[in-house]
């Protein structure tokens, strides 16, 4: 299941931002099994490689799939 959310420009980036590079800095650790969790960053279509996207990952592994 995939929950999306639309942010509008007013959000205050660089609270994110420095929540990002805190979180970081802690060296957090999430659950690696179970269905991932994610926040979409940026999502694009390119020509010759199809459906980009850019996420931060909350819990959960991402794997590359060829279907």
């Amino acid at each position: 299941m995939i929950h999306c959310y639309k942010l509008e420009w007013y959000v205050d980036w660089s609270n994110y931002i420095n929540r990002i590079n805190h979180a970081d800095m802690m060296d957090l650790k999430a659950r690696i099994h179970g269905p991932a969790q994610a926040y979409v960053m940026e999502a694009r279509l390119d020509e010759g490689r199809g459906p980009l996207v850019t996420t931060i990952v909350k819990a959960g592994t991402l794997f590359n799939l060829l279907f």
